[in-house]
Parts: structure tokens; C-alpha cells; sequence
């Protein structure tokens, strides 16, 4: 090659190294933004409902020779202590790891017809004192607070009563559901449940029906989906992220200068 058609070259290079940083730079700028819209949507799904108090976590008693893996599958919200809460179901499975579960919950409102979404999060479930597994701590995304979860009632098959609460400073959000195998439940199981309650010195008039018929289901057509995960954007996975790009970008330019000198070397 001659002098000239190497600096052409370089210069020709220097302006795709040029291009392919501005173009991540934007990138990183989009993320930002996407990362703002859905800590925004996090309040205003789970944040802005629910009963909130100063100060800790109501206490409650846990059920009794609690078995998770009774307790594992899939339980619709049927009964809840929040007027403005819609839709909503949650999923347990095993993990590999003891005394560990995975938590799936999604929730949408049917009633905003200009804007059908699912929302999904997974959270890690974790047992933290084996003379008490009905409570258990759950760690969700790493930009939301960790959450308390409580199996107060159930029988396993049927129903079951759960309280979540979180805290976040001097404020605890507290949130109760009567949760169904099914998408109906029966009034003596509401009222076994809420006998549950009344026990533990809380008020049991607290609930809203939740009519899961008209839940939106993720496969429904024109339905925006949003998917969060454990580590979704967090600084790790971003990183792995623009690494993996990075390597990939690099790795094609390598192959490509290969190709050309052999190209020169046979002319």
C-alpha cells in the first residue's frame, strides 16, 4: 500500500472510532432515560398504593409448620387491602440454592383501556430463620428496597393470607392479600382468612375484590409488556453489557484488518 492509501486508511478509521463513540454515548444517554421511566413507573405501580405508616413493619405471626414446597406454584390476588390495586398474581418456584425461591409477581389494570400494559418483576425469596419459615425476605431489584413477606394462612390447595411490607427511611408499606389457586375463592375461605387476621390484632375490613376475569393476560394482543429482572440496568449488567459490544466491535475490526493484509500480501 502507499503512504497515501494508509492515512486514508487511518483517517478512515479514526472516523468509525469517532462514530461508534458518539453512537454509544447516545446509547448511554437512552439508557439513563430508560432507567428514570421505570423507577418512575415503580412508584407509581407499587409505591403510590397500598396502607403506608411511620415506622416499622406491622408484626404478624406466621402460619404455623409452614412447607414451602406446598406453597410453591401459582396464586392469583383475589382480595386485597388497596382500593386502586387492579390485577396482580404471584408465582414461587425452588432455586438450587437452601432455603432460596424465586418470586414472579405481575400485575396490570384492565380498567385503562388507552394503555394496556403487564408489568412483571422477579425478586429473590430467601428464608432468613429456619425455626420460622413462614417469613421470609425478599430482594427485588437492586433499585427497590428489600421487602418482608408473610404466609399468616393457608391450606395450601385452596387459599392462603400473605403480608408484604417494606421500609424506606421512617415509612413501611404495607401490603395484604387473600390469594386463590384459582381465579375465584370461596367465602368461608375470605372468612378463614380473615379470622387469621382478626387474631393478629389487625382490622379485617380492609379488602377490595379483585375480579381476575378481567385481567389482562402477557400473550394479550396490543399489550405493552415490561419485564423487570433481579439485575435489569444495574451498573453489573450494563457493564457485561457494553464489554460484550465492545469485544465483539473489536473482534470484527481485527478480522477485517487480517483479511485485507492478506488480500495486499497476495497482490
Amino acid at each position: 500500500m502507499t503512504t497515501s492509501e494508509l492515512l486514508y486508511n487511518d483517517a478512515l478509521g479514526s472516523r468509525t472510532l469517532e462514530f461508534r463513540i458518539d453512537r454509544r454515548v447516545k446509547y448511554a444517554k437512552n439508557m439513563r432515560n430508560f432507567v428514570i421511566f421505570l423507577f418512575l413507573f415503580y412508584l407509581l405501580q407499587d409505591g403510590s398504593t397500598f396502607k403506608h405508616s411511620f415506622g416499622d413493619c406491622p408484626k404478624i405471626k406466621g402460619f404455623e409448620r409452614f412447607d414451602m414446597n406446598k406453597f410453591l406454584g401459582t396464586w392469583y390476588a383475589v382480595r386485597v387491602n388497596d382500593n386502586n390495586y387492579a390485577c396482580g398474581k404471584f408465582t414461587f418456584t425452588k432455586t438450587n440454592k437452601t432455603n432460596k425461591y424465586s418470586i414472579l409477581e405481575s400485575s396490570n389494570d384492565p380498567r385503562i383501556d388507552i394503555a394496556k400494559y403487564y408489568f412483571s418483576r422477579t425478586g429473590e425469596l430467601k428464608v432468613t430463620d429456619n425455626n420460622v419459615p413462614a417469613s421470609m425476605k425478599i430482594k427485588w431489584h437492586w433499585s427497590s428496597p428489600s421487602e418482608e413477606m408473610v404466609v399468616f394462612d393457608t391450606d395450601y390447595t385452596n387459599y392462603t393470607g400473605v403480608m408484604f411490607c417494606s421500609k424506606t427511611f421512617f415509612v413501611s408499606q404495607t401490603r395484604i392479600f387473600i390469594l386463590s389457586r384459582s381465579l375465584n375463592i370461596t367465602r368461608a375461605n375470605i372468612d378463614q382468612v380473615k379470622e387469621s387476621l382478626k387474631l393478629n390484632q389487625f382490622d379485617s375490613d380492609i379488602f377490595h375484590t379483585v375480579d381476575q376475569k378481567k385481567c389482562t393476560d402477557k400473550n394479550s394482543k396490543d399489550t405493552f409488556k415490561i419485564q423487570i429482572e433481579n439485575d435489569s440496568l444495574s451498573p453489573k449488567s450494563v457493564g457485561k453489557y457494553l464489554e460484550k459490544k465492545w469485544k465483539e466491535n473489536f473482534d470484527k475490526k481485527d478480522c477485517s484488518n487480517e483479511e485485507e493484509e492478506s488480500t495486499t500480501g497476495k497482490n
